[in-house]
């Protein structure tokens, strides 16, 4: 284990991930975004680095790539850390290396409401996140949307869905001859029943 490479550890960890997939435990998306992340990453460190060799400078090497190289914020870096992490640990519980020191430099950024407002500061980005719209801004948007986006909004509004509720979202949830959506929350799998409104309904058939 003390010999194994980065290039060698993401087969093995990919390998284990592809039968995740096939057993319905991973979802597709995640399985895309994993096998992406992790291949950047091996290739910027070069896939025949061996694990017992890096350093905390590998780390941190990696999170300056991130945000000087392809620009990333807070929560973008806080996934890809993540991913990373989670391989390496993988392979030390399965023997096949030891964990490295990631450094401090390699922690996830914190992501608070507060945290994201000083990084927009910091960057002379302006900060909307205390904005409200009003019904008429609302729908002079939704009139300009295209059907998809419309319909993605609507059900934000009148379901209190999030974007990652609606990209789980499969149209057997979906019961428009009575107006009504039932979802399971993914993590506790409590149903959540809700009302559509009739403009809710006129927007989904038309994005299907």
């Amino acid at each position: 284990s003390n010999s194994k490479t980065v290039g060698e550890l993401l087969g093995h960890y990919m390998a284990q991930r592809r039968v995740d997939l096939a057993a319905g435990a991973l979802a597709s998306k995640t399985f895309s975004d994993y096998c992406n992340e992790l291949k950047l990453f091996v290739n910027w460190l070069r896939s025949d680095t061996p694990i017992a060799g890096l350093k905390p400078e590998h780390f941190a090497g990696y999170v300056t790539h991130l945000i000087e190289t392809r620009k990333l914020k807070a929560h973008g870096r806080k996934r890809i850390i993540a991913t990373i992490k989670t391989m390496f640990r993988w392979g030390a519980g399965n023997g096949l290396c030891q964990q490295p020191n990631f450094g401090t430099a390699f922690r996830s950024p914190c992501t608070t409401r507060e945290a994201l407002r000083k990084e927009k500061a910091r960057a002379g980005i302006a900060d909307h996140g205390d904005r409200i719209l009003t019904g008429d801004e609302l729908n002079r948007l939704l009139a300009k949307f295209k059907p998809s986006l419309r319909a993605i909004t609507l059900l934000g509004i009148n379901c209190g869905l999030g974007p990652a509720d609606i990209g789980r979202l499969r149209w057997r949830d979906i019961d428009l001859e009575n107006r009504r959506l039932v979802f399971p929350r993914p993590k506790t799998g409590n149903m959540r029943v809700g009302h559509l409104w009739k403009k809710k309904v006129k927007a989904i058939r038309k994005a299907r």
